[in-house]
């Protein structure tokens, strides 16, 4: 079955990622992309973009990592797909602020925000008030990022996530 083997594509991806071995997952994520377009499948094809933008991002490809963030988020609005749109907004988020386009980070950024506090998404609001935060020190608005950060220990408490708490700290 068609899809079956598309989404082993996808797991095998997510194991050569966790490996380290990035080539290995792109073309994993690649194959999956393939076959979830040859099934029609948007969600599949949506997803394998994600993934597929984080692989880049990690090997320093930002163009085609945007590229296929952009992708994403294009699907995931055409299907209604809320949390699609969260998810790639944040990675958009993310990918220009480590490319120092911090204007367009925080637009992504904010977007992510909004759209994790309407689906009461903790995770989701505790990545971007931290990453906000981030965003908040690169400009020198100290007291903004200390506010930022303060909510996003917030969420991790709530969540119990200590990891997070103690770099909040």
């Amino acid at each position: 079955d068609e899809m079956m083997q598309s989404d082993m594509m996808m797991n095998f991806g997510f194991f050569y990622e966790n490996l380290g071995q990035h080539l290995k997952a792109i073309e994993c994520y690649q194959k999956s992309l393939e076959l979830y377009r040859k099934l029609g499948c948007r969600q599949g094809v949506a997803k394998s973009n994600g993934n597929l933008g984080i692989m880049y991002a990690k090997l320093g490809d930002y163009a085609q990592s945007r590229e296929r963030f952009q992708t994403l988020l294009e699907i995931s609005e055409e299907l209604g797909d809320i949390r699609g749109i969260s998810l790639a907004q944040g990675n958009l988020g993310l990918l220009y602020l480590h490319t120092g386009d911090l204007q367009k980070a925080m637009e992504s950024l904010g977007i992510k925000r909004q759209l994790s506090e309407r689906m009461g998404d903790r995770l989701g609001m505790l990545q971007a008030m931290g990453s906000i935060g981030d965003l908040k020190l690169q400009w020198g608005s100290y007291q903004e990022a200390y506010l930022c950060f303060e909510e996003a220990r917030h969420y991790a408490e709530d969540m119990d996530n200590y990891q997070f708490t103690i770099m909040a700290l």
